[in-house]
């Protein structure tokens, strides 16, 4: 606050647990809650420059499991808290979502959906592995999920903060002497460009009018079932006849469309 910052982040990942029994599950989600609870108090009464606030969820690492170690989790404990509108959360993509093999795209979309996507680290992640906090799009995986993310966020009109949460390779960092700066300042802008080259890239598949061809005839808007839908009608809902036959005979061409978006993204 020192320094007029606008938001508080609660980075989850040394509150969790090793060993089940030893957990004192009935007091464990209280005693977040209530720790959580103060961060708004705290900031009010001190009249500090923090306005809202994030839960960055991570499944593991440094503590073998954690308490809120998903998009989901997070979501549902800023629920029970006393201000939900102060808090939102910040997803890790792609690190903390891939670590345990899910899809940062889903949890992006999600927290949009709930209006708690405050802002976003990004970096990059090999599945399934200790967090790599790789540079973005550095690595072994990835570059698509990234420009789906992004594109994404170009479609709902997005307008939250981006930071890297990522440090340059291991090979390619020297631990001291003339050129540390350089090597640093290096990696910061390399960082910087390789998010640009993806966001252009994203930014342009939005705009391809191929590909939203190809989405408009996968998912045609269907007004009645969306009036059906919103009205929540029961009796509606059990009078429909769906033609199966013809519903199921109809191709939908989704491994065509994500073709044609690799091609975009190939230069094709």
């Amino acid at each position: 606050s020192f320094l007029g910052a606008e938001f508080f982040t609660y980075w989850v990942a040394r509150d969790g647990f090793e060993t089940q029994f030893a957990v004192p599950w009935g007091s464990t989600y209280r005693y977040i809650q209530e720790a959580l609870n103060m961060v708004p108090r705290y900031c009010r009464e001190h009249d500090l420059s923090i306005r809202r606030a994030t839960i960055e969820y991570k499944p593991n690492e440094p503590r073998g499991e954690m308490f809120l170690p998903t998009i989901g989790h997070a979501a549902a404990m800023i629920q029970s808290l006393e201000t939900p509108d102060f808090w939102g959360c910040n997803p890790e993509v792609l690190q903390h979502d891939a670590m345990i093999n899910l899809s940062s795209a889903a949890s992006v979309a999600f927290a949009l959906h709930m209006k708690k996507l405050f802002f976003l680290h990004v970096g990059s992640q090999k599945p399934g592995q200790f967090d790599n906090d790789n540079p973005p799009t550095i690595g072994m995986d990835g570059l698509k999920e990234m420009v789906s993310i992004l594109y994404l966020l170009k479609k709902a009109d997005w307008d939250g903060y981006i930071e890297f949460d990522s440090h340059m390779l291991r090979t390619d960092a020297v631990p001291g002497g003339a050129s540390r700066l350089e090597v640093r300042e290096r990696f910061i802008s390399l960082a910087v460009e390789a998010y640009r080259l993806v966001e252009q890239k994203a930014l342009d598949l939005v705009e391809d009018r191929e590909i939203s061809r190809c989405l408009d005839e996968l998912w045609a808007e269907d007004a009645a079932l969306e009036q059906m839908l919103s009205s929540c009608s029961l009796e509606e809902l059990a009078g429909t006849r769906i033609d199966y036959r013809s519903t199921s005979e109809r191709p939908l061409r989704i491994g065509e469309l994500d073709l044609l978006v690799n091609r975009r993204i190939m230069g094709r």
